[in-house]
């Protein structure tokens, strides 16, 4: 097993933030989110939900939705940031923006699970110890996608961040012009969309290494570093400074 990449799937911390702080995801996070607030209170805001989370309550944020969080405390808000990338989705549900209800034994779950980083197995157990029991509970969108030849696209993008557009299109069976079709469907294109999953990856490498940038620019397959702060730019909204110095919750 690579430590590295298990440990970068990853990400667990008490964060303190200063009060009436916004966080605007527009893009939304590279990382699933379980937040428990300890001191103060926050809202969240998506294009369907609208809710507040007290000290005490748990919310969960999924990998990608566009929301916004305000924070509010006196005179900070404190918290605990779950990031986690593999979501144990075997009804291939698609759990919303919500705020999950904890009973006594999940609140204990929750706060056994050890806040450092990198990351080992026995924290990463817990968590998962953790959704098994939340899960049945939580509100979902079961919608399943729409696109089987996006997903065979997406995977060979993960695998191989490098190949090229016209090399995917020949492992999925198509011409080129039929790749783009079948993303047009989507509303996106093979290369916006590849775009996309390298900047998860680079966001990933920027909060849980100490990589320089020039090093991940060159590991993700982008031409320059230069190239790739404006890909990263286009798609976050923020340069590889700014991620680092804050965490998506």
């Amino acid at each position: 097993m690579d430590n590295s990449n298990f440990a970068n799937q990853f990400y667990f911390t008490d964060y303190t933030r200063k009060t009436n702080y916004h966080t605007d995801q527009f893009k939304g996070a590279s990382f699933h989110y379980l937040g428990y607030i300890i001191d103060g209170w926050a809202r969240f805001v998506s294009d369907t939900e609208d809710f507040t989370v007290e000290s005490g309550e748990l919310v969960y944020i999924p990998r990608h939705l566009p929301y916004n969080s305000y924070w509010y405390g006196s005179p900070e808000v404190r918290f605990i940031s779950i990031g986690f990338q593999v979501f144990p989705d075997e009804a291939q549900k698609r759990y919303q923006l919500q705020k999950v209800k904890l009973t006594d034994e999940t609140r204990k779950l929750l706060l056994d699970i050890p806040l450092k980083n990198p990351v080992d197995c026995d924290g990463v157990s817990r968590l998962y110890a953790l959704l098994h029991r939340l899960l049945p509970a939580m509100a979902s969108n079961t919608k399943k996608p729409a696109n089987k030849t996006v997903e065979k696209a997406q995977k060979y993008m993960e695998i191989d961040p490098k190949l090229s557009i016209a090399e995917i299109a020949r492992n999925c069976g198509l011409s080129e012009s039929g790749l783009y079709s079948a993303f047009r469907q989507l509303g996106t294109t093979p290369v916006d969309f590849r775009q996309r999953l390298l900047c998860e990856k680079a966001v990933t490498l920027l909060i849980s290494t100490d990589m320089t940038v020039e090093n991940i620019s060159d590991a993700l397959g982008f031409s320059t570093p230069s190239y790739f702060r404006r890909i990263l730019k286009k798609h976050y909204g923020k340069t590889p400074k700014q991620i680092r110095s804050d965490i998506p919750l």
